[in-house]
Order: structure tokens, then sequence, then C-alpha cells
């Protein structure tokens, strides 16, 4: 007599977060009209998930209007195109994507009344290529007075630069504000 032996099978979906990010799209429209009708067809595509061929859940990805612009974010290996067609159901007048989006206040203490010119001669080489990514990126910083302390700030929103902790990496280095005192983050 032969035995038999129960083999027991678990079915588990795996998704490929190894592979996956978080996307965030932003797309602008003619009239704050607009963006709400896009944001509900949006918002109908994530909350209809099942029936389409997608790595992502309802969870993973949501929706919001910020005047104008529609903002989608999902966490996915890249199936975007559902999304991306909803956006379209009324043509954007611009269309952004960003993988790890950031939204930051960068602000580095200087004497008061220093321009960004003055201030490159005051950086080490890592702060200097920081502050030129930023130009590039956000335009010429704004010069603030908060308290008795005077900073030269940019306004950074795009892909991640940031580790949510002490380090920016931008411009090809990275400058640790732990160890660059007159240099703060603050997250959006």
């Amino acid at each position: 007599m032969k035995s038999v032996r129960k083999v027991k099978v678990f079915v588990f979906k795996f998704r490929p977060s190894s592979h996956s990010d978080e996307y965030t799209i932003i797309a602008k429209y003619q009239t704050v009209e607009e963006a709400k009708k896009v944001r509900e067809a949006v918002e109908k595509v994530i909350n209809d998930f099942d029936s389409l061929d997608v790595d992502w859940t309802s969870d993973d990805a949501y929706t919001y209007c910020r005047g104008e612009e529609v903002v989608v974010t999902v966490y996915t290996a890249g199936d975007l195109d559902p999304l991306i067609n909803s956006i379209k159901t009324i043509k954007p007048s611009s269309v952004e994507y960003y993988t790890e989006y950031q939204e930051l206040l960068i602000r580095v203490e200087v004497p008061e009344g220093t321009t960004l010119a003055e201030a490159m001669l005051l950086f080490d080489t890592s702060e200097a290529a920081v502050a030129r990514f930023l130009t590039e990126n956000c335009g010429e910083p704004e010069g603030v007075k908060v308290g008795d302390k005077y900073f030269l700030q940019w306004s950074y929103a795009g892909d991640g630069i940031y580790d949510g902790d002490h380090v920016i990496s931008a411009g090809g280095v990275t400058l640790d504000v732990s160890e660059h005192r007159r240099w703060s983050v603050e997250c959006d």
C-alpha cells in the first residue's frame, strides 16, 4: 500500500515591490472646474481598479486638486496608463511626472543682505553644487528674515532629493545638513 502525502498549497499575489516606486503626476488645467471633473474621473479609475490589469490597488493610489492642478500619486512598477488616460479626458495644459515627488523649503543662513553670488564665495564645494542645482531648478533664492536670522530660501518641488533625515543629494553631490548647520530643510 502506497502512502499518500498531502501537500498544502498557498497562493499569494506578489507585487513587484522591489521595482515599484511612488509616482506623482501633476496635470494643469485652464480652470478649477476642469480640474475637479478630471479628479472625479481619476477617482473613478482608482475605485474601479478591479476591472483593470494593474499592479496597484485603490489603497496604493490617491488624487486631489490644488487649484487648477490635479495631483495623482500611485505606488506601482509603472502601470500608469489607466490614470494617464483619465487625466487626458480633458486636455491638460501640462503634465509632469515624478518619482518619489517632494515639496521642500530649503534655507541656508547667511549674513543679512547677502546675495547668492556673494554666498557662493562662502560655500564649500558641496554647498555650492547644491545651491547651483536649486537655483537651476527653482530659480533665484528669496532672501528672508526669520526672527533675527537672514536666509536664502528655495521652494523645491520635484523628484526626491532629500532623504527625510539629514542628506540632500543634488547637483551630483550630497550635503549632510547635520554637518552644515546653516542649512535646513522643511518637508511640505
